[in-house]
């Protein structure tokens, strides 16, 4: 059985972030993307690959369900302490109220009754506690939908 290998290093976070949303801004023009990364996030140690598949799915998730009149994301990351945070929230149901607490199980359907759409949250969850870190969805309150928040600390220590 092969066990996964983080290739942990020092990452400007903030970079990560900004790549992933010029990518999507240039792609879909008709989405209204708000981005807010805090200029006290410099380096932390994450294993880059898998990480960024963790935003990026987040993100191309918000993408592939937004259809309304005025679709919008928000992207924010800011650093406390010892940890980082990063919210993705946007304004389209994705998943109904109770489906927060069960879509980051490995063959939760959700809304949709598809194991697919799920089965990328559940390998998000498990990237993001490789870094010793926590994902949970909720409704966002700002703009009434979808809202993930990952808290990862800056330093990895496993």
């Amino acid at each position: 059985m092969k066990v996964l290998r983080m290739r942990v290093e020092k990452v400007k976070l903030k970079n990560l972030i900004i790549w992933e949303y010029d990518i999507l801004q240039r792609l879909y023009t008709n989405i209204d993307f708000q981005i807010h990364v805090s200029d006290t996030i410099w380096f932390i140690e994450i294993d880059k690959i898998q990480f960024i598949q963790v935003i990026s799915n987040l993100l191309n998730n918000s993408v592939k369900f937004l259809n309304n009149d005025n679709p919008i994301i928000k992207i924010t990351a800011n650093s406390f302490w010892d940890m980082v945070q990063i919210i993705i929230e946007d304004n389209w149901p994705w998943f109904n109220h109770g489906d927060e607490y069960i879509i980051f199980e490995k063959y939760s359907t959700g809304k949709w009754k598809s194991v697919w759409i799920w089965m990328g949250l559940y390998l998000c969850k498990k990237i993001v506690e490789l870094h010793s870190g926590s994902i949970v969805a909720e409704k966002s309150r700002e703009l009434w939908w979808a809202k993930f928040k990952i808290t990862i600390p800056k330093n990895y220590n496993k």
